[in-house]
């Protein structure tokens, strides 16, 4: 009578075969992950913007926008320059000073969890206000979602920078040479 089962040589052309297929899937997928970072960083941003313009119209205040160092803290501060890498706070503004004062001024708080994201708005200004009337009070803006690929151009494709014009609308569109990276 004759047993069942595999040979030794069969399970390890099937081993072989399993550990040939990872090894060319895990690369992609590793894409795959960064790619997905970018996207969902960028709709955080977008969220945070949109957020911002529509608590402006709905409290009738300006509303300011703008990278932090440590969004966390109970009345974070804003950065001076345009990195928004580590997270941006959005606040009622209603002393016009572009920094909140008091936790109660603040709207949203939010952190970046992605590691090896940059957040860079063009021009180098951190913080975008939006009046009552959700009009944006500085000219056009950029605000550029980057990972360490930002330095090959034909990996621009994967990067995004969400777009804001002086009436308010917000758009996500990849790199262009007419809107090109601020990373």
């Amino acid at each position: 009578m004759r047993e069942s089962g595999f040979t030794i040589f069969e399970l390890i052309a099937v081993v072989s075969i399993v550990a040939i297929s990872a090894s060319l899937a895990v690369p992609s997928f590793r894409e795959t992950i960064r790619n997905n970072r970018i996207i969902t960083t960028s709709n955080d941003v977008l969220t945070g913007l949109t957020l911002a313009r529509t608590e402006a119209i709905r409290r009738n205040q300006t509303v300011t926008i703008c990278g932090s160092s440590d969004p966390e803290a109970a009345v974070p501060s804003c950065v001076g320059t345009g990195a928004w890498t580590d997270g941006w706070v959005v606040f009622v503004d209603a002393d016009n000073n572009t920094q909140p004062t008091n936790a109660a001024e603040i709207v949203r708080k939010q952190a970046v969890d992605a590691k090896g994201i940059e957040i860079i708005r063009s021009g180098g200004a951190s913080r975008i206000s939006f009046t009552p009337n959700g009009l944006a009070l500085t000219f056009n803006s950029t605000v550029s979602v980057c990972d360490d690929r930002k330095g090959d151009s034909s990996e621009h494709e994967h990067m995004r920078n969400v777009i804001l014009n002086n009436s308010g609308r917000l758009r996500i569109a990849p790199p262009t040479t007419a809107v090109p990276l601020a990373c």
